[in-house]
């Protein structure tokens, strides 16, 4: 069975706000970390609630940036400045 966009959505959301809640470099859970957790639930509720219009292209590209950052600053792997040999 095809996934909706909205339950796709959904379901990467899901997905970023467990990577989020699971980071183990924000020990004090700054205001920035309480701030994205707070944005997705946000998101997800737009989403699942139909605040959003899917059928215009669902999350906005700042929200898909903003998600993607996100998904980047909390990877579990440390990025590093070094380039390959």
């Amino acid at each position: 069975m095809i996934k909706s966009k909205r339950q796709r959505q959904t379901d990467l959301l899901t997905k970023l706000l467990d990577r989020v809640s699971q980071d183990k470099t924000e020990v004090n859970h700054t205001e920035v970390w309480n701030d994205n957790i707070s944005w997705i639930h946000k998101k997800m509720s737009q989403v699942a609630g139909g605040d959003i219009d899917l059928d215009s292209g669902g999350l906005t590209s700042e929200d898909m940036l903003k998600a993607n950052n996100m998904w980047t600053r909390y990877s579990q792997q440390p990025a590093t400045n070094e380039m390959p040999s």
